[in-house]
């Protein structure tokens, strides 16, 4: 009999966690979308943005531009685009939404998809607070990815993340989130099991992005 009762309690608990995992969660609460303006790139993801009614069309341009810093590692394009997505992230902690899209030029794919994502990660790590949409290789993991396609961020998780950034000045925005780019216990503490990175939720459109050039 006590088999039987923890062999039913089991089967409810797996249909919980399914019915959790395949509910369409509500649409983010805004989006911030880097480019460059008067692209074609731009015009490009405007009509993704409204194709795929993100965020229920609360949208808002992040212009990206070229700058020149002293930083022998980066180009004034990456410059431009580290900080675009400080300005990014800046206006996602005080967005007072629970979550937040950022995407650059390139991004491509279902948003629908994508949203299912923020469900099932908060499943095993309730506390996350950025979800790397695009990973190159195809793996769930963790921590960031390479790549700032586009991401889900949460105001605490945008500022985790500011705070990895603008502890590695002279790093590229996407390998200031990785480790081994900063000490292993900022990193850790900062970033590992906060952030995640997700197979598959958004990805590129295979044309050239103009915030990184």
């Amino acid at each position: 009999m006590a088999r039987y009762g923890a062999a039913c309690t089991g089967i409810v608990v797996c249909v919980l966690l399914c019915v959790r995992l395949l509910r369409a969660p509500d649409a983010v609460g805004s989006a911030f979308y880097i480019s460059t303006p008067n692209t074609s790139r731009h015009r490009a993801t405007v009509a993704w943005l409204k194709a795929e009614n993100v965020a229920g069309g609360n949208t808002h341009h992040v212009p990206s531009t070229f700058v020149s810093e002293e930083h022998a590692s980066m180009t004034r394009g990456a410059a431009g685009c580290r900080l675009s997505h400080i300005d990014a992230l800046t206006r996602v902690v005080t967005s007072g939404s629970a979550w937040n899209l950022v995407v650059e030029d390139d991004v491509a794919g279902s948003y629908g998809h994508a949203l299912r994502w923020i469900w099932r990660i908060q499943t095993v790590a309730p506390n996350v607070g950025a979800i790397n949409l695009y990973s190159p290789k195809g793996m769930l993991r963790p921590w960031m990815s390479f790549r700032t396609t586009a991401y889900f961020v949460t105001p605490s998780g945008a500022a985790r993340l500011l705070a990895v950034i603008r502890a590695n000045p002279r790093v590229p925005v996407d390998q200031s989130w990785i480790p081994g780019r900063c000490t292993w216990l900022t990193w850790a503490t900062t970033v590992l099991f906060h952030t995640w990175t997700v197979p598959h939720g958004l990805g590129v459109t295979g044309a050239q992005s103009t915030i990184d050039i």
